[in-house]
């Protein structure tokens, strides 16, 4: 993966003729419209406006997404658009983060803010680095360590089911997010359920050669998969996590499958459990939390 000067130079060049690559940057600008518009909390004296901190958030994503973006056409000679997929994914949980959980206190406000950018840091460096550590260790891609990593994941959900507790160690039977640990306290499993759940199918559906009858293989499995983790979240109440592994992995089988019929079979799919959770949401609403409005689940959608 050694570049010349003159390469990189030439890299850059081509760089700023990518189209799609800036569409998605100017995107990710565009969302501090809905920021400014949906950061707003009424107080007792003022109303106090806050999604102006998304621009605290911006310069990283943007610089995040041309990075991964550079390396993963220009030096590893990948499919790039699953880079933006990843980015679009990004930017819109760090703006859900931002309106969901913003403290709205003069003290927190830029704690929060300082931490989150500095997470969000460490996340990228840890993809990069992890991403490394995949590509250099042939081992990782084989399909005796995808099956391996398949079934800890379904041991984790196991024990999550049994003996999880909810964010931050605390008893909580609607979310067992965690598994508590008598000396470094509860560690946050549905973290690393996530990330087995995109190594395993990196492992299943990004193969450069195959005939067509693997290829079909390798769907049903990744199918199935999916179908196991959706189960394992449903199991545990996590709902968010759910939604992250659907839209993961819709966008690998269309980014990589390249089977038309098949993957508007997993977007009808994937609409389908969307849809059928907002109603049953909005169904269920009036008698099991009288707090949501069904007006504001069609609003938050």
């Amino acid at each position: 993966m050694n570049v010349s000067k003159e390469e990189l130079i030439a890299h850059i060049q081509e760089l700023k003729q990518e189209k799609v690559l800036w569409m998605v940057v100017l995107y990710q600008a565009l969302l501090f419209v809905p920021a400014l518009m949906k950061g707003i909390r009424e107080g007792s004296d003022e109303v106090y406006y806050y999604g102006f901190h998304y621009l605290y958030f911006l310069p990283v994503l943007i610089l995040g997404t041309i990075f991964f973006y550079s390396i993963t056409k220009y030096l590893l000679k990948g499919n790039h658009k699953i880079v933006l997929y990843s980015a679009i994914l990004l930017t819109w949980g760090v703006l859900m983060e931002l309106l969901l959980l913003f403290p709205n206190d003069e003290e927190r406000n830029m704690r929060f803010i300082g931490s989150t950018v500095l997470v969000l840091i460490l996340a990228m460096a840890g993809a990069a680095a992890v991403g490394y550590t995949f590509l250099k260790i042939r081992r990782f891609r084989s399909d005796s360590f995808s099956f391996l990593l398949a079934c800890v994941s379904i041991l984790l959900y196991v024990l999550l089911y049994i003996f999880g507790v909810g964010p931050g160690g605390n008893p909580n039977p609607e979310a067992k997010t965690n598994l508590p640990f008598p000396v470094i306290g509860s560690i946050p499993v549905t973290e690393i359920l996530k990330v087995t759940f995109l190594m395993v199918l990196v492992c299943l559906v990004c193969k450069q050669s195959r005939s067509k009858k693997e290829k079909r293989e390798r769907l049903l499995l990744s199918a199935v998969y999916t179908a196991c983790n959706m189960i394992g979240m449903l199991m545990i109440n996590e709902m968010g996590s759910l939604l992250i592994i659907l839209l993961v992995y819709i966008a690998m089988i269309v980014v990589y499958m390249q089977e038309a019929r098949y993957s508007a079979m997993v977007i009808a799919t994937g609409v389908s459990v969307l849809a059928a959770g907002i109603f049953i949401g909005t169904v269920m609403t009036h008698s099991v939390n009288k707090k949501i409005s069904s007006q504001d689940l069609l609003s938050c959608f």
